[in-house]
């Protein structure tokens, strides 16, 4: 990449730790890591990042001086951020507002990266293949504090900068939290073999068709964008998606059949969410047209790799109790 200097939000999170480590394997780049609170500065050089903290964000930016922002810090669980609407929208909106001002102040020039989400389009799925030129309908209040501060970054930052928005699909591997559907069902079939659950399944909508694809795959898109920047409009929206909708039953046939168990399967009310789009599918036409492969839909092997990371955390726990 053409970046010196380079900060990274989220970078402890699920998808900042796989970007970090693609990162670390470029020569002559200082990383400034920015973690949430559990974050510290140990080893690897986190620095716990508060982004409600404007003060602590404008200093950070103005010693650092980078020529690259990656914004990945946010409040990502739809259902968590639904059931705490004002910090979701202090983390995923006025952070980001925050973080465009200093860079407005301190290093004009730079290159923003931000990830938004495929959620913004909302109820526009209803009208077919989504792609970035088209309208947004959020309808959760993750998707609305995504929506609003890919708006507030087009606008705040100076003309000079570079602003780039991607809006992955659906993406799941190894280390992701149970709240999230693939490491839920995971997780609950894990507990089933290990004698800790009866073999019933909660689950919500299976109808649904969603884009799924591996973490490392988004990660390494989003690095080919980078690599790509400067050959990109300086205002650049971008849907990151193996364009391939699956039905989320599918998934999880798939992933019952991984098990020796036996397992029944119920739909839990409280799991169903009253936004939900029958399919949601993204436009890759403009992916391809910078020359970028799109991330490949989702596999057996990375359900697999789900199944198994929470059946060694599953036997974790039990280890632990005994």
């Amino acid at each position: 990449m053409a970046f010196r200097s380079v900060l990274v939000t989220g970078a402890n999170g699920f998808v900042g730790r796989r970007f970090v480590a693609a990162l670390r394997r470029i020569e002559d780049v200082v990383l400034t890591l920015c973690g949430g609170p559990q974050a510290g500065r140990d080893d690897l050089g986190y620095h716990r990042l508060d982004l409600s903290d404007a003060t602590a964000i404008d200093a950070l930016v103005a010693e650092t001086a980078p020529d690259l922002v990656i914004h990945l810090a946010g409040q990502a669980s739809v259902s968590q951020a639904d059931s705490a609407s004002a910090v979701t929208w202090e983390v995923n909106f006025v952070g980001s507002f925050h973080l465009a001002q200093a860079i407005q102040r301190h290093t004009p020039n730079a290159t923003m990266f931000f990830t938004s989400s495929a959620d913004v389009y909302g109820a526009a799925f209803n009208d077919g293949v989504a792609s970035e030129d088209g309208a947004l309908k959020p309808q959760s209040v993750y998707a609305h504090t995504k929506a609003a501060a890919e708006a507030m970054l087009a606008d705040v930052l100076p003309s000079e900068a570079r602003l780039i928005i991607v809006r992955p699909s659906n993406h799941s591997g190894s280390g992701q939290d149970e709240r999230f559907v693939l490491p839920s069902f995971a997780r609950q079939i894990a507990e089933v073999e290990a004698g800790l659950r009866r073999p019933v399944m909660k689950v919500g909508n299976l109808d649904a068709e969603r884009d799924f694809m591996h973490v490392d795959a988004v990660a390494d898109t989003y690095l080919q964008l980078l690599s790509n920047a400067s050959a990109l409009p300086k205002r650049t929206v971008v849907n990151v998606a193996s364009g391939r909708s699956i039905p989320i039953r599918a998934l999880l046939d798939a992933m019952l059949r991984m098990t020796e168990m036996s397992i029944a399967v119920e739909v839990d009310s409280k799991r169903l969410r009253p936004s939900d789009v029958p399919s949601a599918r993204l436009s890759i036409a403009q992916l391809r047209g910078f020359g970028i492969k799109p991330p490949n839909p989702v596999s057996d092997d990375l359900l697999r790799e789900i199944l198994d990371d929470q059946r060694a955390k599953t036997q974790q726990k039990v280890e632990l109790d005994r």
